[in-house]
């Protein structure tokens, strides 16, 4: 069986993520908007769980720039 570097899987999954969560913030229909409160909150428990609060950091990015 394979080696696995599950760390940089993790911040491979984490940027993904991150990177879709950009895409869907400025789509204004019905399912583009729950699929981003859903990877909002993955995102969010990611930050707690990995202690890095980029999620956090780029949501007060979001903010202030609008």
């Amino acid at each position: 069986m394979a080696k696995v570097n599950y760390e940089k899987a993790w911040q491979t999954l984490k940027e993904e993520m991150t990177q879709d969560y950009i895409k869907l913030t400025n789509v204004g229909d019905d399912i583009a908007r729950i699929a981003d409160q859903v990877l909002s909150g993955y995102l969010k428990r990611i930050d707690e769980l990995d202690k890095s609060n980029e999620f956090s950091n780029l949501l007060h990015d979001i903010n202030r720039s609008e």
